[in-house]
């Protein structure tokens, strides 16, 4: 007996606190106003696998239903027609390929140098519990229609309702989240401390001298220090055999 199962749609990642729009540092809130969605007439007001409501347009959300030409478009008008500093590519199960392909597309299609003065990238890993809607009795009923008329013919004036309670099943699917950023990448204290300490500027000559000599005058006096003992003990020893 099969069991019909409906998908329910995956949690969504945590908005974002700040928008990477240039506008947005002169905003209160960090965040960049958005336009209202202006529908054509007939058409219907709903948005696309690309975007969620509460996230910012730069947050992207790749689906195997959207074509990757599609998604390379939205995301070089996003950076180089708009200003944004960095995007958000979200994806869940297998759109990860898809995601990486779009990530490697980006850097090739954008105009910016690559490494860390110009675009560099970070990947977050993770999974997520999606939760499915199973119905057991949409099929069975199929099965005992014939079964189920004959035994309840007297009761066609009747009606009846029954309640389904479909059960509910938990899965769950590995999540990748890409940041691309266009703009250098700030420098980690613990790197930024290494290379201090490793940048020392090299002794004057004077200085060096002046250590060489002071090096010279310990050696020669640790030489007349260990004579002095030695003399000391040859005394104590004819000391004793003339006694």
């Amino acid at each position: 007996m099969s069991s019909a199962v409906k998908k329910l749609p995956p949690p969504a990642p945590p908005k974002q606190r700040s928008s990477a729009h240039p506008s947005a540092w002169t905003h209160p809130s960090h965040k960049a106003p958005t336009v209202p969605l202006k529908p054509l007439q007939g058409v219907t007001k709903t948005r696309g696998d690309a975007g969620k409501a509460g996230h910012g347009r730069e947050c992207i959300f790749v689906t195997r239903k959207t074509a990757l030409g599609a998604l390379m478009g939205r995301c070089r008008s996003l950076i180089v027609d708009e200003g944004y500093t960095s995007l958000t590519l979200y994806a869940l199960g297998p759109a990860i390929s898809h995601a990486l392909l779009l990530l490697h597309a980006l850097l090739d299609l954008l105009p910016y140098p690559k490494g860390e003065k110009g675009m560099w990238y970070e990947i977050r890993t993770g999974s997520v519990e999606c939760v499915d809607e199973v119905d057991k009795m949409k099929d069975s009923q199929t099965d005992d229609n014939n079964a189920v008329e004959k035994e309840d013919a007297w009761l066609n004036d009747v009606g009846s309702v029954e309640a389904n309670v479909p059960e509910r099943a938990t899965r769950v699917k590995s999540s990748i989240e890409i940041t691309i950023h266009i703009a250098p990448r700030p420098a980690s204290k613990g790197l930024s401390a290494s290379k201090e300490k490793k940048k020392k500027n090299r002794p004057s000559k004077k200085t060096r001298l002046a250590r060489w000599n002071r090096l010279k005058e310990e050696e020669r006096l640790r030489e007349e220090e260990e004579e002095e003992e030695l003399e000391e003990v040859e005394g104590d020893e004819e000391a004793a055999i003339n006694a």
